[in-house]
């Protein structure tokens, strides 16, 4: 499995670690095609599963201005990335694997990083 690894996806580069999922778009057999879209992991508690929160702006035509939303989008995480809730993710359209899984994780936008109390004293 190791000669048919892609070393890209869509502009992300393939992971440092290696994995024996088929249902990676790196290591194993499934297709992953745009629109790549970035959203922030929001839950992990499904197995090989994260909830996607991805925000945007939509129009108003009547009040000529904008507004948020955000939708939840189911996305299959491969082995080979890790993920934490709190990441930015970017994530790929593909077959559906799922009844609300049709998306898969191609790479880590930014991470979360530990926020310790240092330096603060009384």
């Amino acid at each position: 499995m190791v000669n048919d690894m892609r070393k890209e996806i869509l502009g992300y580069p393939a992971p440092e670690n290696t994995c024996e999922d088929k249902n990676c778009p790196f290591h194993g057999t499934l297709p992953a095609r745009p629109p790549v879209r970035i959203g922030k992991v929001i839950s992990m508690k499904r197995a090989k599963t994260a909830a996607i929160e991805i925000r945007t702006l939509r129009k108003v035509p009547k009040y000529e201005r904008y507004m948020r939303v955000s939708n939840k989008i189911h996305a299959r995480v491969p082995e080979c990335i890790k993920v934490s809730p709190g990441d930015l993710v970017a994530i790929a359209e593909t077959r559906r694997l799922a009844k609300t899984v049709s998306h898969v994780v191609i790479g880590v936008v930014k991470g979360v990083k530990n926020e310790g109390k240092e330096g603060k004293s009384d």
